[in-house]
């Protein structure tokens, strides 16, 4: 088969390919940065590890906040 004509044929999944690829790599670099919480996570993503550990009180208003971690009740969960 002659590679130009395979180029030809499958062009939109290399193209497909390689965007996917790229967008992938963009998002894996530096993923662990932030090292610690951002704006936002200190209230959603601490109280959904903490649900997800099965820490019941995580979303109870009256909880008290974890030392050195600027925290805030939000909500409860849905249902």
């Amino acid at each position: 088969m002659n590679s130009d004509s395979f180029i030809r044929k499958y062009k939109i999944e290399i193209l497909l390919l390689l965007v996917l690829t790229f967008s992938i790599g963009i998002r894996m670099y530096n993923l662990e940065r932030p090292e610690s919480y951002y704006f936002d996570e200190v209230y959603f993503a601490f109280t959904a590890q903490e649900m997800a550990k099965g820490n019941r009180a995580a979303w109870e208003s009256w909880a008290t906040a974890p030392k050195d971690l600027a925290y805030e009740w939000t909500h409860p969960p849905l249902g």
